[in-house]
Parts: C-alpha cells; structure tokens; sequence
C-alpha cells in the first residue's frame, strides 16, 4: 500500500511541496501541476495531472501502475488462489466424481456467431446467434475452478465455477443419455423461443 505519510518537501519556486511517491520524487512542474511518474492514464488522451497536493495524494492511493499497488494486486491474488485451492479441496471430497469416470452432459453449440471477421474488424451479421444443444459422453480429464477474482462465500456456491475438461459445467450433467437428449431438445426449443420473441420485440 501507499506511505500513509509520505515525505513532503517545500518547492520555492512555486510554493507547492514536493512529494516522495514510491521512491520517486515528485515536482510540480512550472504551471504548478503533479504528474504522475508511473505513467498512468488512458495512452489515447493526455496525461492526466493534479493542481492540489490534495487531489495528487488521492491518486497516489488507488494509481493502478504504482510498485505498491502492483504488489498489493498480486498478493489479494495469491491469497484469494490459496482460499479457492482450499475450497476446491473441500468441494472435490463431497463429489461423487473424479478423473477417469464417464459423463454425460448437454453441450451447448454456436454454429452460426453474431459477429464475424472481416479484415481487421468484427461485423455483426444477426441479432442472435444460432445454437445447437447436444447430448454428449466423455470421460473426465480434468476438474477445475473458473476463477474470475471472485470468492464464493461457501463450497456450494463454488460448485457454479467447478468445470470438468475445461467447458463442462456440474448443472449441465444428466444421468443418462435419454435424459440428456430429451434435455437437449427442450434447451434447443427454449432458446428458440427467446429468439422468436426477440425478433418480435423488434
């Protein structure tokens, strides 16, 4: 995190102080504005610059390119990674599955894109994507954690995140192969629905 109080010095030449930002040093330049010496900001636009001490120290507390906010990013992440790791190994205990084993699940399919390439740009060709739903079998390979910087309050709501073989989620398995195609045709027939009153919506 930030120095709370960090090493502030009297500029003479306009009054202003100086102020230590993680090592660096910095001036208000003649026009009697800080910049940030981390190069931050949207390279699109000007850098953005403070006429307070006030509103520079602000920044200093939340500037994203900044070593000791860098650093407190990265030890959240290594901490939130260590608690989902726990919670996966909770989770994993209490399933009735594990490497190795058969499912079968519904896979959900897009055979024709809203958008497509061309050149270097992406075209929207139709308002919504056409998909398919298939009954499938595979066996497990692996047992992941799609982890997105949030942290589920307990194993049951981690259970939404757990994923068999990269894509297969554990409300998209079925018992049986029967059941999976009959889920399959009802998915299929419910998007298409949702399609037909877009379309009419519009």
């Amino acid at each position: 995190m930030v120095e709370k109080n960090p090493i502030s010095k009297e500029t003479p030449n306009t009054g202003q102080s100086s102020i230590e930002f993680d090592g660096k040093l910095v001036k208000p330049n003649k026009s009697g504005f800080y910049k940030c010496p981390f190069n931050c900001g949207d390279p699109r636009y000007p850098k953005p610059k403070w006429k307070t001490e006030k509103g520079f120290r602000q920044h200093m507390d939340k500037c994203p390119n900044s070593p000791s906010f860098i650093n407190s990013k990265l030890e959240k992440e290594k901490n939130d990674l260590e608690i989902i790791e726990r919670m996966k190994s909770e989770l994993l205990t209490t399933l009735p599955y594990k490497i190795g084993d058969k499912i079968i699940y519904v896979k959900e399919i897009i055979v024709k894109p809203t958008h497509v390439q061309r050149g270097d740009r992406m075209v929207k060709v139709r308002y919504e994507a056409v998909k398919d739903f298939q009954a499938r079998e595979d066996e497990i390979r692996t047992i992941d954690i799609q982890y997105f910087g949030y942290i589920p309050k307990d194993i049951n709501e981690l259970k939404h995140y757990l994923v068999f073989n990269g894509h297969v989620s554990l409300s998209s398995l079925c018992q049986t192969m029967n059941e999976a195609k009959e889920r399959a045709n009802k998915e299929k027939e419910s998007y298409q629905k949702d399609c037909d009153f877009a379309s009419m919506c519009r």
